[in-house]
């Protein structure tokens, strides 16, 4: 066995891909005939597809039935016509470059070309669709046997495609005729197509690949036919498609999309489908993308604006929906009530009747109101603290220590009254409260400093021996720290406090007992001098 016969049995197993219904050749057959044919076209074009392998034999399993909408098919005629234009097709693409998407196409059209080889290929009656799909699994279930012979001659370029087919389709007529027969009789497989099958699947290969060698053939053919910018941008549509649902990549989509975007003579139906597969693949670039798409088809009018407009429309309600709900959540962003206005606004133009549009109208109207009216409450609250915090400060200065705090700690409530709702005032909210508990300490210890001053004065007053100023001083101490609210005081405070307040009941005791002993000594000092004779000097 060859090598390349030995891939045929291989490349069934290796590709094992979804395939659509009704294929004509089978699964294992319309894989087997693509692969073997790229290893023939290997020969005169090495590594050209090899790098999208698998696009290539999806498009060979998926077969005619990814064009059938935009190609008329409706008798052998008509299918050696189709392979023409959808050679033609390729043929102009292929300056495009050689992409994943034109790898699926070449897959699509060996399959068109190996469904034409195979008599019921194409089937147009009931009766022939239910033979053909006798025949697919048929072969498929003894493709293991088969083997292909590798040609030694060069590859055929098909000026004309109908000569061709014609040629090498000489048993077609007849070999239907005698196919049918045996499935009639009941020979089935075991009849004629044991013997023509092999065949039909060497003939399939070689056309496939003589197929493939005149897309790829570089070299101007007078014989090419204009390809019409319509067909060539309903060609990047569907590349656009592949590349967003299968490929998931929108970087080579973007690329694709420059060459719609030069080939599209003004389709509107091409722009809302493109608006349509870039909206569906989700991420926000994408999305964007989709919506000036969109624009565009509504723009060139036609009997579909309408359904262009109603899909920009429902975007816009979407929009409008996330921004008037992100818009009323504290810590909003400024921009997103008046961008859900906006979107509401828009989703109104392009849908005049849409009420859920009228309805998020006045809904973000309302909201915007609304925010309006807590904004201006709020600055007024912040003004109001800070005219309470500078009448705190003038009793500071004044003296009024107690009121001083008293007031500061108004101010810091106002501040803290002021919500989330609005960043920037947040910020200015809670700063001016930071500086006012500040100011708060700044008082606090402004109050142990005079305590301190007072403790300081007593002691000096002590030291000579002004024993009732010094208690008069000591005594001041709890007078000055009395002007501390009780609920400022830290645990740290607290325990300031209370240490000053015994340091000047513990000094205010030690003076009277001093100013006792002194009382004592000038007492027993006059004593003396009464009992001492007249004229007797004081004893040293």
């Amino acid at each position: 066995m060859t090598r390349i016969s030995k891939l045929v049995v291989l490349s069934a197993v290796l590709w094992a891909l979804a395939v659509p219904p009704a294929v004509a050749w089978g699964p294992r057959a319309q894989r087997s005939i693509a692969y073997m044919a790229l290893q023939v076209i290997q020969k005169t074009h090495p590594n050209l597809l090899r790098e999208y392998e698998q696009d290539l034999l999806r498009g060979s399993e998926q077969g005619f039935a990814v064009i059938a909408d935009t190609v008329p098919l409706n008798s052998d005629a008509e299918s050696i016509i189709a392979v023409r234009g959808q050679i033609q097709l390729l043929r102009k693409t292929r300056t495009y470059g050689v992409g994943s998407y034109f790898a699926y196409r070449m897959g699509v059209l060996a399959a068109m070309t190996a469904d034409v080889m195979l008599p019921y290929g194409f089937a147009w009656t009931p009766q022939e669709q239910a033979l053909r799909d006798r025949i697919a699994q048929d072969i498929d279930e003894r493709l293991d046997s088969f083997r292909y012979n590798a040609n030694p001659q060069r590859r055929a370029y098909l000026r004309n495609v109908q000569a061709y087919f014609q040629e090498r389709r000489t048993f077609f007529l007849d070999n239907k005729t005698l196919i049918a027969d045996d499935y009639a009789t009941g020979d089935a497989y075991n009849g004629y197509l044991s013997n023509a099958a092999p065949a039909y699947f060497q003939k399939a290969v070689e056309a496939v690949a003589d197929v493939w060698f005149t897309v790829l053939r570089t070299e101007p053919d007078p014989n090419d036919e204009d390809v019409s910018r319509t067909l060539l941008t309903w060609y990047f549509v569907r590349e656009i498609e592949y590349l967003l649902t299968v490929k998931k990549n929108l970087v080579q989509t973007d690329v694709t999309y420059a060459n719609f975007a030069k080939t599209n003579p003004g389709i509107m139906a091409a722009y809302e489908r493109v608006g349509d597969l870039y909206y569906a693949f989700g991420t926000d670039p994408a999305i964007d993308r989709a919506v000036r798409e969109w624009r565009v088809a509504h723009g060139l009018g036609g009997a579909n604006r309408d359904r262009a407009g109603k899909k920009l429309a429902n975007h816009y309600l979407i929009v409008g929906r996330r921004l008037l709900e992100a818009g009323v959540q504290p810590r909003a962003k400024e921009t997103d009530l008046p961008n859900a206005l906006q979107a509401f606004q828009d989703a109104l133009y392009f849908d005049r009747g849409n009420q859920d549009a009228a309805t998020g109208v006045q809904d973000t109207n309302r909201a915007i109101e609304e925010r309006r009216e807590l904004h201006a409450m709020y600055l007024e609250i912040i003004a109001n603290a800070e005219r309470v915090r500078e009448e705190a400060g003038r009793a500071f200065t004044e003296g009024d220590y107690g009121t001083a705090i008293t007031t500061f700690r108004k101010a810091v409530s106002l501040f803290e009254t002021v919500g989330d709702d609005f960043e920037k005032l947040a910020v200015t909210a809670r700063e001016g409260a930071s500086a006012v508990k500040k100011d708060v300490a700044k008082v606090v210890q402004t109050v142990i400093d005079k305590a301190t001053e007072a403790i300081d004065a007593g002691d000096r007053a002590r030291e000579d021996r002004k024993y009732d100023e010094a208690v008069r001083l000591y005594g001041q101490v709890e007078i000055v720290l009395s002007e501390i609210p009780a609920d400022e005081e830290s645990p740290t405070l607290a325990e300031d406090k209370a240490e000053l307040l015994q340091m000047a009941q513990d000094k205010t005791a030690q003076a009277k007992r001093e100013q006792a002993d002194a009382i004592a000594r000038e007492r027993e000092a006059a004593a003396e001098a009464a009992r001492r004779p007249a004229g007797q000097p004081a004893p040293r």
